[in-house]
């Protein structure tokens, strides 16, 4: 892969899109920068103290999801290789980009997952029995749906990736990027984060 390129990844909210940020800042190939309260935050390629420091955080058991959900600065007209960009629900791809897109095949894990997150379709919303089940109808009707974005470079599924470690070499290898242990623990504790929904789902 052109290692010229900046890393992209796109998907759709619910899909695992954070996590593969932190597991591929965890290789020590990329940077990125975030806004935390009107102050910038970077983290270089390679500090893995700031990265362990900041996925913990972010994925702490017992906060809900979103409550510390960080978000990169976007740069899509930065021509640094080593920025990591991330773009949930985007209407394009960042250009000049290895454009990667982690997907859930199930619409019914999806509909599950970003009802237990609070995210997507039910984010800020009064979650109620009846909100759920037109939601629920919604989804099962559009038969247009899917959680892949569209004209990406490289595609995986997510429950997949997470529960099969041949899936995540395949990544690193397609990225020409180191697979260290650093990013299997963070596959450890983000797979332990979804205990509950491993009983009803493909986590």
């Amino acid at each position: 892969m052109d290692s010229s390129k900046r890393t992209a990844i796109n998907y759709m909210g619910g899909c695992g899109g954070h996590f593969v940020h932190y597991f591929l800042l965890a290789s020590g190939k990329y940077s990125s920068d975030y806004v935390i309260k009107n102050y910038k935050v970077s983290i270089d390629a390679g500090n893995y103290k700031r990265i362990k420091q900041q996925f913990y955080v972010q994925f702490d058991k017992s906060r809900k999801w979103l409550d510390r959900e960080m978000w990169p600065v976007r740069y899509n007209y930065d021509k640094n290789s080593s920025r990591l960009l991330l773009n949930c629900n985007p209407t394009e791809l960042a250009p000049d980009a290895i454009n990667l897109c982690p997907f859930i095949r199930d619409r019914k894990d999806w509909f599950r997952t970003v009802l237990y997150k609070k995210t997507n379709i039910f984010r800020g919303k009064k979650i109620d029995t009846s909100l759920i089940r037109k939601k629920y109808t919604d989804l099962m009707n559009d038969t247009e749906f899917s959680t892949k974005i569209q004209g990406c470079d490289y595609y995986f599924e997510i429950t997949d990736f997470v529960n099969n470690l041949s899936h995540r070499s395949n990544l690193c290898e397609f990225l020409s990027i180191p697979h260290n242990d650093l990013m299997e623990e963070f596959v450890m504790h983000y797979n332990n984060c979804h205990k509950a929904l491993g009983r009803k789902t493909s986590w």
